[in-house]
C-alpha cells in the first residue's frame, strides 16, 4: 500500500538508490491504481526531484511522425536534497543551514514586517548573541543546549 511517506523516505536511501527506490514508489501507485491526485503528485515529484522532465526537441520538417526527446535534468537533484551519508554520520539531517538562523531572528523579530529600526535592533540583539557564543567557544565552554521536558510521569521526567 502507498502513502506519501514513502517519498519522504527517498531521502534516507543511498544517492545510487533512489531511482530504484521512485520505480518502487511508482509500482506501489500502479499496483494500488488510486486517483489522479496521487498519481500527478508522485510524476512531480520524479520529475523535480529524482529524474527530470522530458521533452520534445525538434521535430523534422519532412512530415515524418518521428518525435525526438530529451530528458533534461531535474531541478533538484538527489545530491542537493538526500541526507543518507549525514544521517549514517549522526551529522544534521536537513540541508537548509539558514532554517535554524531564520527560525531564531523571526522569533527576535517578533513579527512579519518589521519597522526598519526593530530589524536594525534585532540584527544587533543577534550580533552581540553569535559574540558571546564565539567567546564561550574560545573559553571552551560550550553553549548549553537547551532539554525540553515534555511529561513529569509520578515525579520522574520523560
Amino acid at each position: 500500500m502507498f502513502s506519501c511517506g514513502m517519498l519522504d523516505a527517498l531521502a534516507f536511501l543511498p544517492v545510487s538508490e533512489v531511482p530504484d527506490g521512485m520505480q518502487y514508489i511508482r509500482s506501489q501507485i500502479s499496483a494500488f491504481s488510486v486517483a489522479t491526485e496521487l498519481t500527478e503528485l508522485v510524476a512531480y515529484f520524479d520529475a523535480t526531484y529524482v529524474t527530470g522532465h522530458v521533452r520534445s526537441v525538434h521535430r523534422p520538417d519532412d512530415g515524418a511522425l518521428c518525435v525526438r526527446l530529451r530528458r533534461s535534468a531535474p531541478t533538484f537533484p538527489p545530491p542537493v536534497w538526500n541526507v543518507n551519508t549525514e544521517t549514517l554520520a549522526y551529522g544534521d539531517r536537513t540541508n537548509n543551514l539558514a532554517e535554524t538562523w531564520n527560525k531564531a531572528f523571526a522569533v527576535l523579530v517578533g513579527h512579519s514586517h518589521p519597522f526598519v529600526l526593530v530589524t536594525v535592533e534585532a540584527f544587533q540583539a543577534d550580533l552581540a548573541l553569535a559574540e558571546q557564543m564565539i567567546d564561550l567557544d574560545a573559553r571552551g565552554q560550550p553553549p548549553v543546549k537547551r532539554v525540553r521536558r515534555s511529561m513529569v510521569w509520578y515525579g520522574i521526567l520523560i
